[in-house]
């Protein structure tokens, strides 16, 4: 699969209590070009380092 410019350099973050969810996504994700993930397997530890004012996050990904 083709990769698009700039994609890699955008921060993702997971979100996701499973980890095999998580892996599955960063996968699938990178088949498209994407290299820079945040996982947190708690929503309150990616929250707070959102709130960090040196965190630069261009796209959330929450799983339920």
């Amino acid at each position: 699969m083709p990769s698009f410019p700039k994609l890699d350099k955008l921060n993702i973050m997971i979100v996701d209590d499973d980890p095999v969810i998580r892996e599955l996504l960063v996968e699938y994700l990178q088949s498209f070009g994407f290299k820079n993930f945040i996982q947190y397997g708690d929503g309150a530890d990616a929250f707070r380092h959102l709130l960090d004012e040196n965190s630069r996050v261009e796209l959330h990904i929450v799983t339920g």
